[in-house]
Formats: C-alpha cells, sequence, structure tokens
C-alpha cells in the first residue's frame, strides 16, 4: 500500500516524510511492508490495530500533496475513521493531531472490545430492508447485531456482530442468494456496542482545540454540513456509537452541487458504483502515480 506514489510522486513522498514522526509507529514501513501482525493483530490483544493510522497517514499525505500542487476543495466527507481526515484536510485540527486523536481513540477503544468483542461482517447481494429484518430477529434473539452502513447500488452492507452470532446471522439470510465475509478487524465500530466507549471519549474530545472548517465537512453521523468546530466535535464524537450514513452524505453533497469527486487513497471508495450520483458528476482517483498526476491536472483546469 502506498509504495507505488512514494516512489512516484515526489510531493507525496514529502508529505509522507514530513508526518511520520507523528506516530510512535513506522508507519512507512508498515504500510509497505503490510505487517499483518500490526495491521490486524488477533481480537484478544491488548494492543489495537494500527490499519486506521496507516490509511488515514496516507490519505493525509495524499490531501497534503494535491494542495502543494494547488488543487482546492469546496467541501470534503470521510467514510468512517476517514472524516478525521477530511476535517484535518478543512483545517479543523492538523495532520498530526488527526493521527494523534485516531490513536488514542483506538488505544481507548481496545479495552471495550476485550470486554464485548465484535466483529465486522460484509453481507452482498440481500437488500437493505431484508438485512435490517435480519439484524432486528438476531436482537430479539439476545444476539448482538447492527446495520453499519450500507451500499444501495451493490447492495452491499456492513454489520456489527458478536462473534457467537456470525452463523445465526448467515442462516438467517440462508433463503437469498448472498455472500458474508468478516473482517479481520476486531471490532465494529459505529454500533451501540460503543455507547459506554463514546461517553469515554467525551472528556477527551471536550479537551481538544476543534477550529471551525475552511468549507462545510459533511459528518457520517447526519450526513449534513458543518461549519463550525463545536459542531464537528460532537458530530465526530457521535460518529463513534452511530452508524455511518456514507451514501446519504455523498448524495447530499451531490445536491449542494458537488459534481467533480476526488478520492483519496488508499483504496478508492468507487463513489460512482456505490452512490447515486446526478449525470455528469466526475470522480477522479488517487491511488496510482498515474491517477494522482490525472487528478491534479483536472483540479488545476477547474480551479
Amino acid at each position: 500500500m502506498g509504495l507505488d506514489l512514494y516512489r512516484g510522486v515526489p510531493a507525496v513522498r514529502r508529505e509522507l516524510d514530513r508526518l511520520a514522526p507523528a506516530s510512535p509507529f513506522d508507519l512507512r514501513r508498515i504500510m509497505f511492508e503490510g505487517d499483518r501482525s500490526l495491521l490486524f493483530p488477533p481480537p484478544d490483544t491488548p494492543h489495537p490495530s494500527v490499519f486506521i493510522e496507516v490509511t488515514l497517514y496516507l490519505s493525509l499525505a495524499v490531501a497534503r500533496a494535491l494542495r502543494a500542487g494547488g488543487a482546492a476543495a469546496d467541501m470534503a466527507a470521510g467514510r468512517s475513521m476517514g472524516e478525521f481526515s477530511a476535517c484535518a484536510f478543512a483545517g479543523v485540527f492538523s495532520a498530526e493531531d488527526c493521527l494523534g486523536t485516531a490513536r488514542e481513540m483506538l488505544l481507548r477503544g481496545q479495552p471495550h472490545n476485550l470486554r464485548f468483542p465484535t466483529r465486522l461482517a460484509t453481507v452482498y447481494g440481500v437488500p437493505r430492508r431484508a438485512l435490517q429484518a435480519a439484524a432486528a430477529a438476531l436482537r430479539s434473539a439476545g444476539d448482538f447485531c447492527e446495520l453499519i452502513t450500507y451500499f444501495s447500488r451493490p447492495s452491499i452492507g456492513f454489520v456489527g456482530v458478536s462473534p457467537g452470532a456470525v452463523g445465526r446471522l448467515k442462516r438467517a439470510l440462508a433463503g437469498r442468494r448472498h455472500r458474508l465475509t468478516v473482517s479481520p478487524e476486531p471490532n465494529a465500530f459505529h454500533t451501540s456496542a460503543y455507547d459506554a466507549y463514546a461517553a469515554e471519549l467525551r472528556p477527551y474530545f471536550d479537551s481538544r482545540p476543534f477550529a471551525d472548517p475552511a468549507f462545510p465537512v459533511y459528518a457520517n453521523c447526519d450526513a449534513r454540513p458543518h461549519l463550525d468546530g463545536a459542531g464537528l466535535r460532537r458530530a465526530l464524537l457521535r460518529g463513534a456509537n452511530h452508524r455511518v450514513k456514507w451514501c446519504e452524505s455523498v448524495e447530499a453533497m451531490a445536491a449542494a452541487g458537488a459534481s467533480l469527486f476526488v478520492e483519496m487513497a488508499p483504496g478508492a471508495m468507487l463513489t460512482e458504483f456505490i452512490c447515486r450520483l446526478p449525470p455528469g458528476a466526475e470522480v477522479l482517483r488517487t491511488d496510482t502515480p498515474d491517477n494522482f498526476r490525472r487528478t491534479l491536472r483536472r483540479l488545476r483546469e477547474g480551479a
């Protein structure tokens, strides 16, 4: 992950090098080598995964490299923890503070993962209502199962489920053609399993400076634009234990006039395939050197 960008785009390499000291881990090495022992440690370890830190690290560097090249944004959003990098890009806090806050959240979240383990399941091919009904049926039987987010166009749902209920979720969906996979990430944030965690995070969030953003940031928890730092503080905290309204956020941005979307590396979200965009909307990517250069040229043309 990220190695081609590091080698092929000097601006990205400079930003990755500048941000490297912000983490106690060697994020460059982990990112380039794919050290699974750190990216996806066993669920029962006291040490949280650094996967989120690595993805934020690369997306922040790419965003800063685009800005250094003359690109500007009118609005921003990020899926799940990606909204922290969106806030950093909008000037709510620094990129270094973004990485530090993510690290603090993961460290504080790991004890909750150990006390109440959950898994993130991805379900393909099941309509939203049917998936919600299956989750409700499991909850009524005493299991933990909640829909976290749903991509309508490809019919893909992300579900937080207790480990012992994964098999029961599969059986609840047995009457439908579907595929279910379980993520190596050992938890399901954005669910009520993290209610106590969100409450414990509040003093930490209240102690951190949140500036007003330079442009609207659409929050996962409500799919609405936020223009004040205090509102974003509340929205980011609320996101810890509430579902992710990602497609709703992208569609709200389109309704507000966005027609050119830039997906930050790593792992393009394929916005046009998972969200309903208006005719003529354009999606640009930054996941390879060629895509980065193509995107920067296009952004300069539209400036």
